[in-house]
């Protein structure tokens, strides 16, 4: 609840992986090289974007979020 949103919204993009694996796995799709791909640029990316995320302090009360 008090994470920043830099670090909450790759998240976002790991759901398109789990997907796509989920499909292969349940339905048997084929996920064809540009999947692939595509799947190893989200995981690249937004190991990328919460590794070079800013430092920012930690909030300890609901207090601190209203300020």
């Amino acid at each position: 609840a008090f994470a920043p949103a830099i670090l909450v919204t790759p998240l976002g993009a790991l759901s398109i992986i789990i997907s796509a694996v989920l499909a292969r796995i349940i339905l048997r799709e084929k996920l064809h090289i540009f999947g692939v791909l595509g799947c190893i640029l989200c995981v690249v990316g937004s190991t990328t974007i919460v590794l070079h995320a800013p430092q920012e302090r930690e909030i300890e009360s609901v207090a601190e979020v209203w300020e």
